[in-house]
């Protein structure tokens, strides 16, 4: 966990304000926002040699956030990643970005877009997408991520403001981050944006942040907030496939997160049975899952010849190990005893390497599976086509051994 109390200041942040407008009106402010955003960024992220001296001093990445003392740069030391959100987090719009949201589980779902600064990394030069928003900061965050701002949204300016950013990139891909236990939602952010640009993803990112305490203590509560957040996450994910262009969702969901994006999967996989195939990848990192309950009432729903999931296990889990001082049961995610192998999963022992997705130092760090996640989700190889993993034969069937080199 952060120190927030050491965590310096380097941006000034704005807490968000909803205005509400109904019908055709809604529709005509939504409209003018949202042209008027496009012109003014494109004016004023003109290079200097076009504009006078007084328009280099604030970067504006869109109508709903800038940075001041920054500029527009290819060679910029940042990049800001837009990630939108769903959460079923209390919150507080008085409250700057990295307090706005609390611990305590509400009714409704809140829908929004995190602004995250993260530092390029030499490592990732090379699979940076050509869209990559690139920024000169004058007073730089001296954390390789920072969440900056939070703009929450109404729910259909939620899906125009996706469809506007599909639509800019001209690309419909997505990628849904569901984070595991003792996670904030800055936390959450900050971690979706940092595994965006860690694969050089040029799609939208999304993550969905659901009440975990945010602290190691709380295992039993994080746990029932868990439960009780399907139904949000089960919304959003309707939401990216009904209302948005997004025609190829690849999921990645780690420790309890698991647990809850498999039951969020299988209750919309049976009620729009369709969706599967837009659904391109369902990737779980070491997931906080009974074995019994993983395979029997999971699996058969989720996963497919045609759509395996794909499965990491760890035997250092950190997250794994606080749940195995509540649960006497076997983990689907741990691979401590045993390796879990199963028709329609593809099965990946991490091993030595760091199933903690948020402590790979980018995209060349042998020490984090980002390189395997790279290629699978870049170029839809199978575990037995990637050049990082090492099948293992078994009785019971093959998984992989992740193996960098």
């Amino acid at each position: 966990m952060k120190n927030r109390a050491l965590r310096p200041v380097g941006i000034v942040l704005i807490a968000t304000s909803i205005v509400f407008a109904s019908g055709c009106q809604l529709d005509i402010v939504d409209q003018a926002r949202q042209t008027g955003a496009n012109v003014f960024s494109g004016i004023r992220n003109l290079p200097s040699t076009v504009l006078p001296s007084e328009f280099e001093s604030t970067a504006f990445i869109d109508g709903d956030f800038d940075i001041p003392n920054a500029s527009v740069q290819p060679d910029g030391e940042f990049t800001v990643i837009r990630s939108f959100f769903s959460t079923n987090r209390s919150f507080n719009l008085d409250l700057d970005a990295n307090n706005m949201f609390g611990q305590r589980r509400i009714a409704e779902a809140t829908f929004g877009k995190s602004y995250t600064i993260v530092r390029r990394t030499g490592a990732s030069f090379e699979i940076e997408p050509d869209s990559l928003f690139k920024v000169a900061i004058g007073d730089a965050p001296t954390d390789p991520q920072s969440l900056a701002h939070n703009e929450v949204l109404e729910r259909d300016n939620f899906a125009d403001d996706i469809n506007t950013q599909i639509s800019r990139n001209e690309d419909e891909r997505a990628l849904l981050y569901v984070h595991g236990f003792n996670v904030s939602f800055e936390e959450a952010a900050e971690s979706s944006a940092k595994l965006s640009y860690d694969l050089g993803f040029s799609g939208t990112p999304f993550f969905f942040s659901w009440p975990a305490s945010g602290g190691s203590s709380a295992y039993i509560a994080d746990f029932e907030d868990m439960v009780g957040s399907q139904r949000a996450l089960e919304s959003l994910i309707n939401d990216i496939l009904q209302l948005t262009e997004v025609e190829q969702l690849y999921v990645v969901a780690q420790g309890m997160g698991a647990n809850l994006a498999s039951h969020a999967l299988k209750n919309v996989f049976v009620t729009y049975p369709g969706f599967r195939s837009r659904v391109r990848e369902i990737i779980l990192v070491a997931p906080d899952i009974e074995e019994d309950e993983f395979s029997n009432e999971l699996v058969p729903y989720i996963g497919s010849a045609e759509h395996p999931l794909t499965l990491y296990v760890s035997a250092q889990d950190a997250e794994l190990d606080y749940s195995k001082r509540f649960n006497s049961y076997q983990l689907a995610g741990d691979s401590a005893d045993r390796v879990l192998v199963l028709d329609h999963v593809e099965t990946i022992d991490v091993r030595a390497a760091s199933s903690a997705l948020m402590d790979a130092e980018g995209f060349a760090d042998s020490n984090s599976i980002l390189e395997d996640l790279w290629d699978l989700i870049h170029n839809g190889n199978r575990a037995n086509s990637r050049s990082t993993l090492t099948a293992q034969y078994r009785p019971e069937g093959t998984h992989w051994a992740y193996t960098p080199d």
